[in-house]
């Protein structure tokens, strides 16, 4: 089970949020997070956008998805409307970064994605969606939009 092990104020250019991290333990050093608009109503419907870490295209822009610009848009519309942004530390499907820099090879060779992770010996996608619903519970969210 991943528990909150840190919250604090953070100031974007979307707006005010507050940041969560999640993890099993304190020392983790990469955990998930969670971003909620300061103003969101806990007690009605909550906008929520889960999204997977994609270094790649959150950070650097990368052509080969639109990971940066999904997770630009979310941040805008909970920004403007409330909800919770969940940020989910799973890289490349949950292969990881070094496996999706592979794929990425692969994939300049003809595969697709679900192929070059196949190849890589991974399922076409390793990602865990439960820890979302710690966070959320947590969060204390009766509903989601």
């Amino acid at each position: 089970m991943y528990i909150r092990q840190v919250q604090a104020h953070l100031p974007t250019k979307w707006g005010d949020f507050n940041i969560f991290a999640y993890a099993k333990e304190h020392s983790d050093i990469q955990p998930h997070l969670a971003l909620d608009n300061t103003a969101t109503d806990f007690t009605t419907v909550v906008p929520i956008r889960i999204h997977s870490e994609c270094l790649t295209g959150d950070l650097f822009s990368s052509n080969r998805c639109d990971c940066g610009e999904q997770f630009d848009e979310s941040m805008r519309t909970i920004a403007q409307h409330g909800g919770v942004m969940i940020y989910l530390r799973q890289e490349g499907r949950g292969i990881g970064l070094i496996n999706k820099l592979d794929a990425y090879n692969l994939q300049d060779q003809g595969l697709d994605t679900i192929e070059a992770n196949v190849h890589l010996g991974f399922e076409p996608d390793e990602r865990d969606f439960d820890i979302a619903i710690d966070i959320l519970r947590d969060l204390g969210v009766k509903a989601i939009d």
